[in-house]
């Protein structure tokens, strides 16, 4: 079958009599069954989109770097991404391991790098020789030129197929196919089964000298003619590797014709691969056989057959001569198809899953161990019991040779039956241990989430054990995360994985994506260590003691082999590099001290489980660093002085690094200017004490105000490292003021302000002229802002105590919910600081509301008020004030104008109440339900809440009693009122406000 994947068309087809076929740009090939085609009339409309067969990969995406990723997963399983990802997706895994050198794997799959044609028309093969820990990409020769000569691009390789024999050689199939397409007769491109052989592991492959100079040999070669030929699809390659066969070392290779023989065929070498028998069917009709060899030289196939109600039968048939002759097929197995048949294409698919194509095709192994269960033979598909029924992962079993077969077992553990599919089966040489590799929703009550999960069983498939082996769950829950093929009901995502064992340890092969929007293009393979080997101790980490010389390392026990089982007796070891320096007993505090250590110096530690046995755990790393991270925490509780040549700074110094350990290096405060980033100055001090309370003086230029923020530096030797910033403050640099009289009309004499946002003079309109001073001078104030000068600090006296301005405060009075749903403002605010700005105290409030000569849009017309505040009870204070003004998200005006900010001693003029030093709205109104009453409150005040209706009957009292100033929102319910006008009467300490309020239904 022709496949191309990302950038290359990949399509085959699972239905009817005969299955799988590839589509045509201008229809389907004469050898597709026609009665069965008939059902999907539409199936012969679907186009393949040639431009992006022929990509043409760039030199840069052929470095195959794999990023060796490691992962854990809660069972304590490392996975490792032995593959490069983006932008080769790698689909359809295949691998085999080395019979003579098990730490020797080899895996290959569909690689985008080279379907369209990259380097000349290559198979991807990744190579370990240190048990799958480390991989290298070890291509195929170029297949350009040797047995087909494409015209341009046009043609494509695909589908992997590998093994080893005995010897450690290892055997490498796959398909080559034209797709020009470019004439009237459909069938003239040439097509073949080709192979390559290594003899070093899978490091080159150039071993067989019967064929094209680069060690490429054509296993069949009628479908290199020019006209009339074959169509070869899916193969699968085995050897027979076991002692005592009379075959060993042969391969066996089965695949799928169309056209001429029509159906499952079989091939083998006997002379290691460089000449092959004539390729002869063994059975009608079929598709994705593979051979496997028995204990005693037996040859077995299987492959999937449909039938037009939906089952998918897993076909078998037998050779006791080295497939000279084979039985009659038989059904060993029949599940309903996974997925739903799609009414255009006639494809099984999962809907869930962006439509991805899907079939039951079976798998099978023998148990050629010297286990009880030698000589058993194995099947798994995926499926359903009947149609519409739930999913499963089903296991037929033999131990006849086939004869005969339990059937329908199912092996998989989900609970929520969801989709299940791709499953691949290992059985142990060594040991007999079976293995299931298989893709699984379990997770995912919404059914578009997936994992990998390997169930295991060791005692011949009576019980069952089961292992997720994806760290993650991804999820196919986008277009992009799949690849579309020409038209709907032909989305590929991949058709079949792989699984392998030897000795107990298990290496399934997956793919899944690497990116975080599961991105088709990244799909990358992963392998999993599965073994009887112990978990890694979980959760390793490094703890530096009081004392700079000691360091405590810790660690949670594991409890569980890779396999699931649990663990009897450990110990678990500790290395310092290579060298080990102690062990902790299963039934000791999981701990460790190192005593020797230096303090400030990096050491590496590994811990490692390691049982009675022998049998040790992979080992987990510790990267230490005496001391901990040198990095502090930042200064807290920062404050500041105004004295006469510049600030004193106070401070609480960190007594943690940011790992939370302690804090035991030399200590030195940075102070930066927070406005532009530069370092004013650095200033270190003995008794800077971890925890302790500090304060410096730093010189500024006075009668100015900056923006400061602080950093802790840690000091250890050479090395300074800086803590994160404090938040910044405002400071104030020189002697206060004794008072002042600001008319913001002598620039020489102006008092220094502090200003966030757009404040500044203006000549628009003035209480003194020529100026005054706005928070909008050139328009409208901005919407959602907070914009504030601060007056310079003042010393308040018996005779400068009251704060006294004139204003015009044309601000916006219209009330909006905010995000949350309640009332919001705009408004200008009036506060004073005694505690150098830790605390702002509100004096007032105003809006367009404060007097009946502010006109909002007539700036002209509108008339200065006269405010004061008397604040005696202060006198001895140093004091600053502050002017804001806050807006909502809706209407703005003008903004607030201001002159004439002076101390004197007028508190005559200070004649506010309660109910003037609080804003209230009710909202909204009308109101169906959920009324909310708004109050902003200035100063402590008493506060009851009453709901008339307008015969005067009370219906809700709500004493709030005395409230500190500040916001407040009540919510109360009014769904169960009729219809009509209710007052509202808000009470402020003796005064109160009448609001009225329609409920409406």
């Amino acid at each position: 079958m022709k496949k191309y994947i990302l950038f290359v068309i990949l399509l085959s087809f699972l239905s009817g009599i005969n299955a799988n076929s590839q589509w045509r740009a201008d229809g389907v090939p004469s050898y597709i069954r026609a009665d069965y085609f008939e059902q999907f009339p539409d199936f012969y409309k679907y186009p393949i989109n040639g431009k992006l067969r022929h990509y043409q990969a760039t030199p840069e995406e052929l470095k195959f770097v794999p990023d060796q990723t490691k992962f854990l997963t809660n069972d304590g399983i490392e996975v490792i991404n032995l593959s490069s990802s983006f932008p080769n997706a790698k689909t359809e895994t295949w691998m085999a391991i080395n019979p003579s050198n098990p730490n020797n794997l080899v895996a290959t799959c569909n690689d985008n790098a080279f379907l369209g044609g990259a380097g000349g028309f290559k198979m991807s093969a990744f190579v370990t020789t240190d048990g799958a820990r480390n991989w290298t990409h070890r291509p195929t020769p170029a297949n350009t030129g040797q047995w087909i000569t494409p015209s341009g691009n046009q043609a494509t390789i695909f589908d992997p197929a590998v093994t080893f024999d005995s010897k450690g050689n290892v055997y490498y199939a796959y398909g080559f196919s034209e797709t020009s397409w470019g004439s009237e007769d459909k069938d003239t491109e040439k097509n073949g089964v080709f192979v390559v052989k290594s003899t070093n592991g899978g490091t080159t492959w150039d071993a067989l000298t019967q064929g094209s100079p680069n060690g490429i040999v054509a296993i069949s070669t009628d479908g290199l003619k020019p006209s009339g030929n074959p169509f070869h699809d899916r193969y699968t390659i085995g050897a027979d590797i076991t002692e005592g066969s009379k075959y060993k070392d042969n391969i066996y290779i089965t695949w799928r014709v169309f056209r001429g023989q029509d159906g499952v065929v079989f091939s083998r070498s006997t002379d290691g691969g460089e000449t092959w028998s004539n390729y002869r069917r063994i059975a009608y009709g079929g598709q994705a056989p593979q051979p496997v060899t028995g204990p005693n030289g037996e040859v077995y196939v299987t492959w999937i057959d449909y039938d037009i109600s939906g089952y998918s039968r897993a076909m078998f048939i037998k050779s006791t001569d080295a497939g000279s002759s084979f039985g009659t097929p038989i059904e060993a197995q029949k599940v309903m198809s996974i997925g739903d048949r799609h009414a255009t294409s006639g494809r099984y698919v999962l809907k869930s899953k962006q439509d991805i194509r899907v079939s039951s095709v079976p798998q099978m192994v023998s148990d050629n161990s010297k286990s009880p269960y030698r000589g058993n033979l194995y099947i798994v598909q995926a499926g359903r019991e009947n149609s519409g029924g739930k999913y499963g992962v089903y296991f037929a079993k033999s131990t006849n040779q086939g004869s005969s077969w339990a059937k329908n077992i199912r092996i998989d553990n989900s609970t929520l039956r969801n989709d299940l599919f791709f499953p691949s089966i290992a059985c142990d040489p060594v040991t007999g241990l079976i293995s299931v590799l298989y893709y699984s929703s379990q997770n995912d009550p919404n059914n578009v989430g997936v994992d990998a999960y390997v169930a295991i069983s060791n005692d011949g498939g009576d019980t069952w054990k089961h292992l997720r082996v994806t760290p993650n769950t991804f999820y196919l829950n986008q277009q992009s995360t799949v690849f579309p093929q020409g038209g709907a009901g032909n989305i590929y995502w991949g058709d079949y994985t792989h699984i392998v064992s030897y000795n107990s340890r298990i290496f399934p092969l997956y793919w899944a994506p690497t990116s975080q929007n599961y991105s088709y293009g990244t799909n990358a393979m992963f392998t999993a260590f599965i073994s009887p080997a112990p978990q890694q101790p979980f959760n390793p980490e490094f703890i530096t003691m009081i004392t700079p010389t000691k360091l405590k390392i810790t660690w949670v026990h594991p409890t569980k082999n890779l396999l699931g089982e649990d663990l009897g007796n450990f110990k678990i070891n500790i290395y310092k590099g290579e060298t080990k320096i102690g062990e902790v007993a299963k039934n000791a505090t999981p701990e460790f001290f190192d005593e020797n250590v230096v303090y400030g110096q990096n050491y590496t530690y590994y811990l490692e489980t390691e049982l009675t046995d022998g049998l040790k755990s992979a080992r987990n790393v510790i990267n230490a660093l005496v001391g901990g991270n040198p990095k502090p925490k930042p200064p807290t509780e920062l404050t500041w002085r105004p004295v006469p040549n510049g600030i004193q700074l106070t401070w609480k110094n960190p007594s943690q690094t940011v790992m939370d350990q302690p804090f035991l290096d030399n200590l030195k405060i940075a102070v930066y200017n927070a406005k532009n980033g530069t370092l004013i100055e650095k200033f270190g001090d003995s008794e800077f004490i971890a925890g302790g309370m500090s304060s410096h003086t730093v010189a500024l230029d006075p009668d100015m105000f900056y923006e400061i923020n602080v950093k802790a530096v840690g000091v250890r030797g050479s090395v300074e490292t800086e803590s994160d910033t404090t938040q910044r403050v405002v400071a104030y640099a020189g002697v206060p003021k004794s008072e002042f009289d600001e008319t913001f009309d002598i620039p020489q004499n102006r008092v220094p302000v502090f200003i966030k946002g757009g404040w500044a003079t203006s000549t628009a309109k003035a209480a003194s002229s020529p100026n005054s001073f706005t928070d909008s001078p050139t328009g409208n104030y901005p919407v959602q802002s907070f914009e504030y000068f601060i007056m310079a600090p003042v010393i308040l006296s018996s005779g400068k105590s009251t704060l006294n301005f004139d204003h015009i405060a044309l601000i916006d009075t219209t009330v909006r919910p905010d995000k949350n749903g309640n009332p919001s403002y705009d408004y200008g605010e009036i506060s004073y600081s005694n505690d150098f700005g830790v605390t702002w105290k509100l004096l007032k409030w105003v809006n367009s509301s404060n007097s009946e000569y502010f006109f909002m849009g007539n700036l002209d017309a509108s008339q200065w008020q006269e405010l004061a505040f008397n604040l005696s009870s202060k006198t001895g204070d140093t004091v600053l004030f502050r002017f804001a003004l806050g807006s909502n998200d809706f209407k703005v005006g003008d903004g607030w104008y201001l002159d004439n900010i002076r101390m004197n001693d007028k508190p005559s003029s200070v004649n506010y109440n309660q109910y003037d030093m609080t804003m209230i709205s009710v909202s909204p109104n009308p109101v169906r339900s959920i009324a909310k009453v708004a109050l902003k409150t200035a100063v402590d005040a008493d506060i009851r809440i009453e709901l008339y209706d307008v015969l005067g009957n009370k219906i809700i009292y709500d004493n709030k009693g005395i409230l500190p100033q500040g916001d407040y929102f009540f919510d109360y319910d009014l769904k169960d009122l009729s219809e009509g006008m209710y007052y509202y009467r808000i009470n402020i300490g003796n005064h109160s406000k009448m609001i009225p309020i329609s409920v409406t239904r």
